[in-house]
């Protein structure tokens, strides 16, 4: 399976996910539930759906994968993988998470203070039991030390904070701001760039990649969601 089939594959999973966001939404605001819970209620299926999906249909592509990294082999992209790699490592992102959570308690940012916290604690949590449960073996021959099981790709799931670090600022922080739409497809393309590099470093197959990725936005979506509702109900005592 080739890295388009991936990219077609992510797309309808993501079609598919927003459709039983919003239908989990609709069916239970139909029933009576107040929009706030329903709408949590329908980000948690939704990412879970597509935490399972993702898993399930890109387990084809690793074999693709590995052989892609192989051709590209060469001394400035090992060195360049290793680099990036370590913006996803946990010591670093928590530190850098840290960072930006005293900056935002400075600037009174709770809700987003508590979202990023949050987030990347049921990152840990959820990476380590999964690891535990799967416990698949690595790629042969790494090209850097390792240690733990491979699925899922903790680096992986640590990356999805740069793009939650760039919808925040354009969304939440900044909004209206220049250059947005950069400031995202930066985040994105960081957050790729990590999870790639695991896969070039022979630590991680694709598969793992990407259900790091599923991980790091479910959690972030979810703990986002709850973030929202409990911001819109501070602000709105009386609803």
């Amino acid at each position: 399976m080739t890295l388009g089939h991936h990219a077609r594959h992510y797309l309808l999973i993501g079609i598919v996910q927003w459709l039983v966001d919003w239908a989990v939404l609709v069916a239970l605001t139909h029933w009576g539930m107040a929009i706030e819970p329903a709408n949590v209620a329908g980000r948690v299926a939704g990412a879970l759906l597509g935490y399972w999906l993702n898993g399930k249909l890109t387990f084809a592509g690793d074999e693709t994968a590995i052989e892609i990294a192989e051709a590209l082999r060469c001394g400035f992209m090992t060195t360049f993988s290793k680099v990036i790699t370590f913006l996803g490592s946990g010591g670093f992102v928590w530190a850098l998470a840290l960072v930006c959570a005293v900056a935002l308690a400075r600037a009174r940012r709770w809700t987003e203070v508590c979202v990023l916290l949050a987030g990347l604690l049921l990152i840990q949590l959820g990476f380590s039991e999964i690891k535990t449960w799967v416990d698949r073996p690595r790629p042969p021959a790494p090209l850097i030390g390792t240690r733990g099981s491979s699925f899922p790709s903790g680096h992986a799931a640590h990356s999805v904070i740069y793009v939650w670090a760039a919808t925040t600022i354009v969304v939440r922080l900044r909004p209206g701001m220049a250059r947005a739409t950069l400031v995202v497809v930066a985040g994105i393309v960081l957050t790729a760039l990590v999870g790639l590099s695991r896969v070039y470093l022979n630590v991680h197959y694709l598969s793992d990649v990407s259900g790091g990725w599923a991980l790091g936005a479910a959690a972030f979506s979810i703990c986002a969601a709850i973030g929202l509702v409990v911001s819109q109900l501070r602000h709105n005592p009386q609803q």
